[in-house]
């Protein structure tokens, strides 16, 4: 009797719930395709830049097995699963053509040099005025928030990007940049 009961709980215990598909299907979800990510290189197959899953060595691996006998899908388990498979930082990531990206001095210096552009009247800028200040006002606790702006203050740092060499030489003029 406690033999079938030991055999039932092992049976039980490494009984699968989850399917392939769903493992990878999940895998999907946990590193999106378009999110700068990539696969670790173990998970992966290279043709230069692109890249696919390496969807047997994802099956066949421990966090496959966990996936696939895990009671539920929850968000440590996705948690899990993108640390296991997915490049998040670093060199692997250049494998993918993804690398970083570097902030030009006069966007690094956003909101706190928002005034001194503002003050050059550029007609380019001149629209992105209000949404700017409105910006430059919120606490910089939520300005900072994962480094997120709106449209309008994307399109403002785009603008003072494609304009530097100009703004730069006026705000040299007005003794307003080093």
């Amino acid at each position: 009797m406690f033999r079938s009961f030991v055999l039932l709980a092992a049976l039980l215990l490494t009984a699968q719930c989850w399917s392939n598909v769903q493992l990878l299907e999940s895998l999907k979800k946990a590193c999106p395709p378009l999110s700068f990510l990539c696969p670790k290189h173990d998970y992966g197959l290279f043709d230069g830049y692109k890249w696919e899953w390496d969807d047997e060595a994802i099956i066949n691996s421990d966090m496959g097995e966990r996936f696939r006998t895990a009671p539920r899908l929850n968000v440590e388990l996705l948690e899990a699963m993108k640390e296991e498979f997915c490049c998040l930082k670093g060199p692997c990531l250049f494998r993918c053509g993804v690398f970083p990206r570097d902030e030009i001095d006069l966007i690094r210096a956003f909101p706190e040099n928002s005034v001194a552009l503002l003050s050059l009247n550029l007609p380019q800028l001149e629209q992105y005025r209000p949404h700017v200040e409105d910006f430059a006002k919120k606490p910089a606790a939520l300005r900072a928030h994962r480094r997120q702006y709106p449209a309008e203050i994307e399109e403002f740092m785009d603008l003072v990007h494609a304009h530097q060499d100009l703004i730069r030489s006026m705000l040299k003029e007005r003794n307003l940049y080093n």
